[in-house]
């Protein structure tokens, strides 16, 4: 009786050992294919001028009307309240 008790837990303990090993082995990667479709866009200001601040790195998303850059105003030769007041006329 004893033998067949000690039989059984030896394949048992066989299984679960088997098992275990099995679930150890290294899986090869995963390869997906496919293609990425991206939409490129030129934009340009309204007025003439340098740029004083970029707002946005590459890759980042956008909106319409989030802010891209900032044209330096003293160099596109408008005051600095004229430029404030096209940015609220813009803005509106």
């Amino acid at each position: 009786m004893t033998d067949l008790i000690t039989g059984r837990m030896n394949h048992f303990a066989a299984i679960i050992l088997f098992t275990a090993l099995a679930a150890c082995a290294d899986k090869p990667p995963t390869t997906l294919t496919g293609y990425v479709e991206s939409e490129l866009l030129y934009l340009a200001p309204q007025d003439a001028g340098l740029i004083a601040e970029v707002a946005v790195r590459e890759g980042d998303r956008v909106a319409a009307g989030d802010l891209l850059f900032r044209l330096d105003p003293a160099r596109a030769g408008l005051s600095a309240e004229q430029a404030e007041d096209a940015a609220r006329g813009a803005a509106a």
